[in-house]
């Protein structure tokens, strides 16, 4: 008889932070050389084709297809080369086509000299359906091209032709016309993180020679927005005493705009006493609309840079209540709060110290470079669809957010849209009803570093989680996210649509348990999801509440002390056990911390780990090579249909007996994973003739609820 192993089922299920991969991959295919002109002259067709082309619109049929519902087009033509690159949200194919020039009739035909390449961002990776083409798909490409300047338009008859399956509305078959534009998807040039200058906010005195200082004090007997000049902390007699506050168009002009006028000042320091400061929109330069409170610096460089800053650390707010029949006060949902508190344009400027509240949409608003924002609080904003810090318009680069404090009621922390070169570490962002820090829209080269991220319901970090139409191939791209930590939040990171983006190094708290169910209901006297709950919260439960033997009629665990286990506890009690441990969490850093575990505990050899989610399973491969794992359940699906060739890392296969009656155990599928060295277990085995057919199959395991019985008919009688 071949030796069985008697395999308990053990799912592994975490308070743990997952780091989210949006990952897939796709088909292969395969083509015929057309061969093609070599490089063309400057009036050949191929000379006119040469570079690259990103497509910026389609009709198909007469109707107009959202482009950007999913993926991007990219086409780069060198000679009788054709490299089409198709960029979706979650994956990119490449295919490499030899071209066929017709000059004469203006068209171009096309197929692959290869098999297709798939990546996820830019990792390769296998290729297989779930990315939605089929190899037929891509096949061919052809039809007629017009060339306008910087314009390219191909018409091609049949929109089945790739790229033209984006023609779904239209129907297969009809014809389609597609417009490119001449450069990359990425139309931004990429910045480099390492370019990024961490010291832009060190060695400046705001108080030093040849800069302008001026004070705001609202609470210093004498202060006066018309009297005084704003040029002394304290009344010192003369005209020579702090403004009140910002309530002051002449205050305003005289802080942030030239002598001229016109908004752009250098060499100037701001500095303000505590108290309370209620910041209104206001007409500084009418028929303009009405201003937040605005800091537009025409510095060119860090001598010059404009500071405004609390004073001497004394307890300063920015208080954004106004009045709700004013413009940029009356958002219908939140009336009363300013839509944005503080914005920045310009270079050099550094906001320090201030504590920020009561805003709709935007604490700051960052259009700006080598700008430093150190050591505030911002608390809120209010508004559904709020950021409590914005960038905007390609700000940065030399952006450096450090030392603040972010909580309560934004939807996202920092929206870093667009930004380029920001440097964002050593904050704390916590106790707020959504995300922390999102990129998207081509932000390049940011680092996000040694922050704490705690009591989020989001993610805590976002690298290209966007879905604003753009002409990009990714939502971001040289994003790094490193040395961070979390705890209470849904997801450390998600990784979405991000180019050459990096997370490394990040730490979470969370203790990895284990129970079957993603919730405590049927287990437990407790409701909720697992990974919603602290550990603490699941030691309050008594799992042994709900089990019984006899349908119901006894509980006898009862009350006995019963808790859900930490895997690692479960380690050390068997520390001599082989065991399955099956990932019910997804993610890479939920996989890295159950490596971390495993080897800690010393168990390498002793467990062998499973997950269905293909990507959660290569993550603890790359992390934990010395340890056995399952298929996954696409790894599974290839193998049955494919016996002989499906390439795996796996040492075992992990199966039902049956799927839609169909019998997936049986001889064949035995004699083939033996061919491959593969060891086979059937789940999930209760019943004891059940048990005893499959061992006289030749079974390597059976995972079973009721190992008291698989272990009798694998040793037999005990003696007495």
């Amino acid at each position: 008889m071949t030796p069985t192993t008697t395999c308990t089922k053990m799912m592994s299920r975490a308070v743990f932070m997952a780091l989210i991969l949006a990952a897939s991959a796709c088909d292969s295919g395969t083509g015929t050389d057309l061969g093609g002109p070599d490089a063309g002259t400057e009036g050949s067709l191929a000379g006119q084709l040469a570079g690259e082309w990103t497509l910026t619109d389609i009709a198909c049929g007469g109707a107009v297809v959202d482009l950007f519902d999913g993926a991007g087009i990219l086409l780069e033509f060198v000679g009788s080369d054709l490299t089409l690159e198709l960029v979706k949200p979650n994956c990119t194919i490449s295919l490499t086509l030899d071209v066929a020039y017709d000059d004469a009739a203006g068209a171009i035909a096309a197929t692959p000299q290869g098999p297709i390449e798939c990546r996820i961002g830019t990792v390769p990776a296998a290729c297989d359906p779930i990315c939605g083409q089929s190899s037929s798909v891509l096949a061919t490409f052809s039809g007629t091209t017009e060339i306008a300047g910087m314009t390219l338009t191909i018409t091609t008859a049949d929109s089945a032709a790739f790229p033209t399956f984006l023609c779904v509305d239209g129907g297969y078959g009809a014809p389609a016309v597609q417009t490119f534009v001449r450069g990359g998807m990425m139309l931004e040039e990429p910045f480099d993180p390492a370019d990024i200058d961490p010291t832009v906010c060190d060695g400046l005195d705001p108080f030093g020679v040849g800069r302008t200082v001026y004070y705001v004090a609202q609470n210093q007997p004498g202060a006066d927005n018309d009297a005084c000049d704003g040029r002394a902390p304290t009344d010192q007699g003369g005209g020579r005493c702090p403004f009140q506050d910002f309530a002051s168009a002449r205050v305003r002009k005289t802080l942030f705009m030239t002598d001229v006028g016109d908004f752009g000042v250098r060499s100037i320091t701001v500095a303000v006493r505590q108290g309370t400061y209620t910041i209104e929109p206001m007409d500084i330069l009418p028929p303009e609309p009405r201003n937040p409170l605005w800091i537009d610096s025409a510095a060119t460089s860090k001598a010059e840079a404009v500071v405004f800053m609390a004073y001497g650390g004394e307890p300063v707010v920015l208080d954004g209540t106004c009045p709700a029949q004013l413009a940029t006060c009356d958002a219908p949902e939140d009336p009363g709060r300013i839509w944005n508190l503080l914005a920045l344009r310009g270079s050099w400027i550094r906001v320090e110290g201030f504590t920020f509240d009561n805003v709709h949409k935007w604490n700051i608003t960052i259009d700006s470079s080598n700008t430093c924002v150190l050591d505030n609080t911002f608390i809120g904003s209010y508004g559904s669809d709020s950021d409590s810090m914005k960038s905007f318009n390609d700000s940065g680069p030399n952006v450096i957010v450090r030392g603040n404090d972010f909580h309560t009621g934004f939807e996202q922390a920092i929206d870093a849209t667009s930004a380029r070169g920001w440097l964002i570490e050593d904050n704390d962002i916590h106790d707020a009803p959504d995300r922390g820090i999102g990129f998207k829209f081509n932000a390049t080269g940011n680092i996000v570093r040694g922050n704490r991220f705690r009591n989020l319901p989001g993610f805590a970090i976002s690298l290209g989680g966007g879905s604003s139409p753009h002409l990009y191939a990714y939502e971001a791209q040289n994003l790094i996210a490193e040395l961070n930590h979390a705890s209470n939040v849904a997801a450390l990171a998600e990784v979405y649509s991000c180019k050459g983006c990096t997370v490394r190094d990040n730490d979470v708290d969370g203790a990895i348990v284990v129970l079957h169910d993603a919730t405590v209901d049927r287990t437990t006297d407790g409701t909720g999801r697992i990974e919603q709950l602290t550990f603490e919260a699941l030691q309050a439960l008594d799992a042994g509440y709900r089990w019984s033997s006899d349908g119901g009629r006894s509980f006898p665990f009862r009350g006995k002390g019963v808790r859900v286990p930490k895997l690692e506890d479960v380690f050390r009690r068997l520390p001599a056990a082989r065991m399955v441990v099956e990932m019910k969490q997804l993610g890479a850093d939920f996989a890295a911390g159950l490596c971390a575990l495993v080897r800690r505990a010393a168990m390498s050899q002793k467990v062998l780990v499973a997950s269905v989610d293909h990507g959660t399973l290569g993550a603890f491969r790359d992390a934990c090579p010395e340890v056995a794992t399952s298929m996954s359940a696409r790894e599974a699906r290839f193998f049955i249909g494919v016996w002989s060739s499906y390439p795996t890392a796996a040492l075992a296969l992990q199966i039902p007996l049956r799927v839609r009656e169909r019998t997936i155990a049986g001889p064949d599928l035995l004699e083939a994973a033996r061919r491959r060295n593969l060891k086979v277990h059937v789940w999930t085995i209760n019943n004891e003739e059940r048990m005893r057919q499959l061992i006289g199959m030749g079974v390597d395991g059976i995972i079973t609820d009721r190992p008291d019985r698989l272990r009798a008919l694998r040793d037999g009688p005990r003696e007495r």
